[in-house]
């Protein structure tokens, strides 16, 4: 099964997917049967999941904030799309990509490095220019650096 992104959705399609869990309630029914409310996120956007049937074991499978794989169906609630779970578990590492949980610049990442390169030349400082150079020069740096978000959290939290 291919990767859909939640932003590519669509009512009755059958998902199966790696998640990020950034919300993790327990809640009960009206008539007192439990369920997963969770709030299920990748780097295109976030949806509501529930989980109705086996709530209880599956919520003892993970935490929040973790990556989860889910199989479910995209449905409706009252006009809203809502994921409803009906398998899951916690992926483990290297099985996901973590590149799909944060969102991605819309600047192509080559052209921003040859603009970094640019103003490593300039520099005057041949100090500051060495250093600089070691870091470019250093292929595996470079793949990394250019998949890394510009920060954790607040603003530029995003790939590239």
């Amino acid at each position: 099964m291919n990767r859909v992104f939640i932003n590519r959705f669509k009512k009755g399609q059958i998902v199966e997917g790696f998640f990020l869990a950034k919300e993790k309630t327990a809640s009960k029914t009206k008539t007192g049967n439990p369920y997963l409310s969770l709030r299920l996120a990748d780097r295109t956007g976030e949806i509501e999941g529930r989980v109705w049937d086996k709530a209880s074991d599956f919520g003892s499978l993970f935490q929040k904030d973790d990556v989860i794989k889910v199989h479910g169906e995209v449905d409706e609630f009252q006009g809203v799309l809502q994921l409803r779970v009906l398998r899951l578990r916690k992926a483990a590492a290297g099985e996901f990509e973590a590149t799909d949980f944060l969102p991605q610049t819309a600047h192509d990442v080559d052209s921003m490095l040859s603009e970094i390169q640019g103003i490593a030349e300039s520099l005057r400082n041949p100090h500051l220019r060495a250093l600089l150079d070691s870091f470019l020069a250093d292929e595996e740096f470079v793949k990394k650096f250019k998949t890394a978000p510009a920060a954790k959290a607040m603003h530029h939290v995003y790939i590239g």
